[in-house]
């Protein structure tokens, strides 16, 4: 049997799965800082600053997308 570093699910390694979900709960985290309660906060913050905070939101969403290519796909990255 393979270890779990080199076992694959649907061609996608668990270090793959395990970076996948650690940009999905970073994204979370974030998103969760600059909604609901945390937005008049978010709001107050100079324009730079919240065009910096939604480009890296909009850069966690994209590594999340391209890591699930592969599942959608079927090959490996």
């Amino acid at each position: 049997m393979a270890n779990a570093a080199t076992t694959h699910i649907h061609n996608v390694s668990l270090d793959q799965l395990d970076e996948l979900n650690k940009h999905a709960a970073q994204l979370s985290a974030l998103l969760a800082t600059i909604s609901g309660g945390g937005f008049q906060a978010f709001k107050e913050c100079v324009e730079e600053v919240q065009d910096n905070t939604l480009w890296l939101a909009s850069d966690l969403a994209n590594k999340i997308r391209d890591g699930l290519l592969p599942l959608a796909s079927g090959s490996e990255s």
